[in-house]
Formats: C-alpha cells, sequence, structure tokens
C-alpha cells in the first residue's frame, strides 16, 4: 500500500532526499562441438553437444529520508541457466559455391536439460534492526534452444576472408 504523495518505488515524493538507482546486466555464453557430414552441393548436416549458460540480474535501490535521518530500500534478483544438450542443423552455401563472394545460411535447434536457479533479496534499512527477505529455488527441466543465421563471405585470399552476418536465437527455458 502507498499513501498518496508517494514516489515510483519508495518513499513520499516531498522527501528531502529522493534517489533510485537501478541496473540490469545479462549474460550469454556458448560452447559447442559438432560433428559435420558433407553431402554434395556446399550443403553440411550437423550434429553435436552444446552448452548454453544464460544468466540475468535486476537490482533496484533507492535512498529516501532528510537531513537528520535516512534508509534505504534495496531489492536484487537473479536468475541462472546452464543449458546441456544435443543439438542437430545444417550449413550450406546458398548462394555463389565455388566463387570468391558467397552467402552461407546455417540452422540448429536442440533439446538440453536446464539446470536452473533464481534468487532474490529485499533489504531495508527502515526497521531496527535492518531487515532481509531472501528467497531461492533451483529447479531441473527441459528446455529448447533453436539458432540460424545468414552470412556473407568474401575470400580476400585463399587462406583469408572478411564475413559479416546475422544469428538469430530462439531459447524457452
Amino acid at each position: 500500500y502507498l499513501e498518496p504523495g508517494h514516489g515510483i518505488y519508495c518513499c513520499p515524493s516531498t522527501t528531502e532526499l529522493n534517489t533510485v538507482w537501478g541496473g540490469l546486466s545479462s549474460s550469454l555464453q556458448s560452447f559447442e562441438l559438432n560433428r559435420r557430414l558433407p553431402t554434395d552441393g556446399g550443403w553440411q548436416w550437423l550434429t553435436g553437444f552444446r552448452w548454453v549458460q544464460w544468466n540475468e540480474s535486476l537490482g533496484i535501490r533507492t535512498e529516501y529520508g532528510n537531513e537528520q535521518v535516512s534508509f534505504m530500500d534495496r531489492y536484487d534478483t537473479a536468475t541462472f541457466n546452464d543449458l546441456y544438450g544435443w543439438q542437430v542443423g545444417g550449413d550450406s552455401i546458398l548462394y555463389g559455391l565455388g566463387c570468391p563472394f558467397r552467402i552461407e545460411g546455417i540452422g540448429k535447434a536442440g533439446i538440453y536439460y536446464n539446470n536452473a536457479a533464481q534468487r532474490s533479496a529485499s533489504t531495508t534499512t527502515a526497521t531496527l534492526p535492518p531487515a532481509t527477505l531472501a528467497v531461492g529455488t533451483d529447479a531441473g527441466r527441459a528446455a529448447f534452444v533453436g539458432e540460424v543465421g545468414l552470412t556473407a563471405v568474401y575470400d580476400l585470399a585463399d587462406w583469408l576472408s572478411v564475413r559479416a552476418g546475422y544469428e538469430i536465437g530462439r531459447a524457452h527455458v
């Protein structure tokens, strides 16, 4: 319940000191080891093991009060996902087979085991002693990861190429 005049997160908008800070971070890492099975015409099937780590965190902190007393409320939450699984897909030269300029396409998908965890904590100094409530959970469940991409390649020499492309990934965890 917020009384009339409260700010977005913590305190009356009439307080002399009203500071809000927020931060969001995300990280994505991936490792894969694939076996490629070439076919005629620039097409290759691929299959292999993949590990994906996807973590996110959010923090919100407010400081409020006046010249005599100040308080701080803080909320932090984070999720951790470690996915291990097998993927299948294909890699192909879509245009320009055997030419210095070509366009390549790739598509991969897999079912993964997700070792997931979530942690949250809320702290306030408005009480004596300061209070913290922390919760968390761990769960293992199935997940899906898919990826498609297009890459333009220009061979400057037989040992040097310039590549520019775009990949789209989708995870359902």
